[in-house]
């Protein structure tokens, strides 16, 4: 989860707008020195899993909107796939740790 914890991180907005991803893109691109962050990967494990939660998750207009029950099962039927009871439950784990990111992100920077 530490890949997603970080992953969610840099998608915050800061106070510009502009994600902290672009940020440290912009820093990268301005002194050729790469964050560590930039180099993060998705475990190859877990890659499948990844697309599935992000075809899933999305941000809504005052915070995350928490992806539920029965869109997990309507992704299952557009795509003809049964996902296994533990991928569901990392899905909606991925999803609450979204959530508190994006919450802790909101707290420590209210004026966003």
């Amino acid at each position: 989860m530490e890949f997603a914890r970080d992953a969610f991180a840099l998608s915050a907005p800061q106070g510009d707008g502009a994600t902290l991803r672009t940020h440290l893109q912009r820093l990268y691109q301005n002194t050729r020195q790469a964050d560590t962050r930039l180099l993060l990967q998705c475990p190859q494990e877990c890659e499948p899993l990844w697309r599935v939660f992000n075809s899933l998750g999305r941000a809504g207009g005052s915070g995350l909107t928490p992806i539920t029950q029965q869109e997990v099962q309507a992704w299952q039927a557009n795509h003809s796939t049964r996902l296994r009871s533990w991928e569901v439950d990392t899905l909606f784990a991925l999803d609450q740790l979204a959530a508190t990111v994006a919450a802790q992100h909101r707290q420590a920077n209210p004026d966003q």
